[in-house]
């Protein structure tokens, strides 16, 4: 029997009253559905990763999706510009703080996030269909946050003792005596206030999220421990004080006592309270200071010397100072050994602290101006004013920079080597410590005059002497009265001074400027001397001087032309004719 199955399916031109239907295979129907599928995935592949990166990536609210990094980086900098410059609201516990990203070093850095944007992959329906947010890049100054958190906390919290070990005893080179040298050891007490570092990482977290950041008030407990503390004291502290150390420096001993070591060995805490010893190579040079010169050679500047009557630079030499951070390392390292204890350190050049290319540098290369005064041999004042040449002699005055009789010298005593001369005081002639330093001030100012300096403070003698021109000298009283005058000049300025038992000579070398000359206006006003007898015991006889009123111009030129005129004008008082009566 056939069925109707058999029959309707196989019955030739069936009149079907519709479209006629597709016939499937099974094999075609899964090819179809392959190829579809493969096709379907590749569509939101091709979409999700267009660019550098992957659509649907967000950091802090911003798409990035589909740009290159670079684009990505620049699209963060501007739409996050308002929240990086933007003030920084915390709450520390019940306190309020505002600063600055700034200010706690708070940086976001744009390109790195783009970076790391790039380098997320999301699954391809989540890129078209959904979104992924992306963590910043951001840093802050842990040391700078710490700062500025840190006295909010207030009577919030209580301070913890900070885990220590002390050596309160001798000073560095005196021989410790007795228990000077006995460790102390400062124990640990947790308090409460901020964890610094989990305080960091929350405002690191909720900068640029979030309008404020709350930060609790928590235990605070030092990470050095009582009992780590009692190990370090025996095994570290107390043995090494207990002898010298020996340190050899290309080939030369010095040795390094109880004291110096306990100067230089540090046993403090962090900011954590984590104890960390240490010797601490500038405590150790200080230590070690009266004691160097053995083992070290200074730097030698370069200076100036004068050949044929123009300055020559001499070459500078580097110096040679022990290595200490070498020194230092090497020294904790036997502190916890018996004795006897040595140690070795190299040493490491000390260039000097100006060099023959910094003199060449400068712009002296020239005569500038030159001035000499007379003296009369064999007076106690010309050693005053040699004193004062010889250390005036080699100074530089850099540009811009002010040439000062009184910070030259300081005050000028007899235990300076100045001896007791004339000098004005209260209009009568009395000996002082220095007197005749007059006589430097007055060439020194005339060297500077001549050379085109600016005139910074100056003032002429009550008296006029005619061994100093007139209006245009200086007398100096330390510390009330200067004579000094600044280099306006571009370049720097040499003072070189030379002295003979009848002459004293100031001259300046540099880059000449300009060509000085004086023009005098007549004297007025002359005055005589009144005669009159002192009976002091300090009385210095004079023959008397008239007084008179001069103006003088000071005349700038270049090239024959005149650029500026100064005037400088001063009345000078008769100086009477002093006669000593007899005591």
């Amino acid at each position: 029997m056939v069925s109707q199955i058999d029959h309707i399916a196989t019955a030739p031109h069936d009149p079907a009253p519709g479209p006629r239907p597709i016939r499937w295979r099974r094999g075609r129907v899964v090819t179809l559905a392959v190829a579809v599928g493969v096709v379907a995935a590749g569509v939101p592949t091709g979409i999700a990763y267009a660019g550098d990166i992957a659509h649907g990536v967000h950091v802090l609210g911003v798409d990035v999706g589909g740009r290159s990094t670079a684009e990505a980086a620049r699209l963060l900098e501007r739409r996050l510009a308002g929240r990086v410059t933007a003030p920084v609201q915390v709450r520390v516990g019940g306190s309020e703080v505002t600063f600055t990203a700034a200010d706690a070093g708070l940086t976001l850095d744009a390109r790195a996030s783009a970076r790391r944007a790039a380098d997320t992959r999301p699954a391809p329906w989540t890129a078209v269909f959904g979104s992924r947010d992306v963590d910043p890049v951001v840093s802050l100054d842990l040391e700078k946050l710490t700062r500025i958190l840190q006295p909010h906390v207030g009577t919030q919290g209580t301070a913890p003792v900070w885990p220590a070990i002390r050596f309160p005893g001798a000073a560095p080179g005196e021989r410790p005596t007795g228990s000077a040298l006995t460790p102390v050891t400062v124990a640990p007490r947790a308090g409460r206030g901020l964890n610094r570092h989990a305080a960091a990482e929350r405002v690191r977290e909720g900068w640029l999220r979030t309008a404020r950041i709350d930060l609790p008030i928590t235990d605070v407990t030092p990470v050095t421990t009582a009992a780590d503390l009692d190990t370090l004291k025996t095994d570290l502290a107390e043995p090494a004080v207990a002898h010298p150390v020996t340190l050899t420096v290309d080939g030369r001993d010095v040795e390094i006592t109880p004291a110096a070591i306990a100067a230089s060995l540090t046993i403090e805490s962090d900011a954590d309270g984590r104890v960390v010893p240490r010797v601490d190579p500038a405590k150790l040079r200080t230590a070690l200071a009266p004691v160097l010169a053995t083992v070290q050679t200074a730097p030698t500047d370069a200076t100036f010397t004068l050949h044929n009557g123009q300055p020559v630079a001499v070459p500078d030499a580097p110096g040679r100072a022990v290595d200490f951070d070498a020194a230092a390392k090497a020294l904790l390292d036997v502190l916890g050994r018996p004795a006897p204890r040595r140690i070795t350190a190299g040493t490491v050049p000390v260039p000097a602290a100006r060099t023959a290319q910094t003199l060449r540098d400068l712009g002296i290369v020239e005569l500038v101006s030159t001035f000499t005064t007379k003296m009369l041999p064999g007076q106690a004042r010309n050693r005053n004013i040699k004193l004062v040449a010889d250390l005036a002699r080699g100074t530089v005055v850099p540009a811009g920079a002010t040439f000062s009789l009184n910070k030259l010298t300081g005050d000028r005593t007899l235990a300076k080597g100045y001896l007791m001369a004339p000098v004005i005081e209260n209009g009568k002639i009395k000996n002082a410590p220095g007197g005749g330093i007059s006589q430097f001030a007055t060439t020194a100012f005339n060297a500077g005059y001549y050379a085109g300096m600016v005139d910074v403070e100056h003032r002429p003698h009550s008296y006029h002497f005619d061994r100093y021109p007139a209006v245009i000298e200086a007398t100096t009283i330390y510390p009330e009265l200067d004579m000094a005058w600044r280099n306006d000049s571009p370049h720097a300025v040499l003072v070189d001074t030379q002295w003979t038992e009848t002459s004293l000579t100031v001259s300046l070398f540099g880059t000449k400027r300009f060509d000085i000359e004086t023009v005098y206006g007549p004297k007025t006003n002359v005055t005589s001397p009144p005669a009159i007898t002192l009976a002091e015991a300090d009385c210095n006889a004079t023959d008397g001087i008239p007084g008179f009123r001069q103006e003088a111009w000071r005349v700038f030129e270049q090239n024959g032309v005149e650029l500026k005129r100064e005037r400088f004008a001063w009345t000078y008082r008769a100086e009477p004719k002093f006669t000593c009566a007899p005591r």
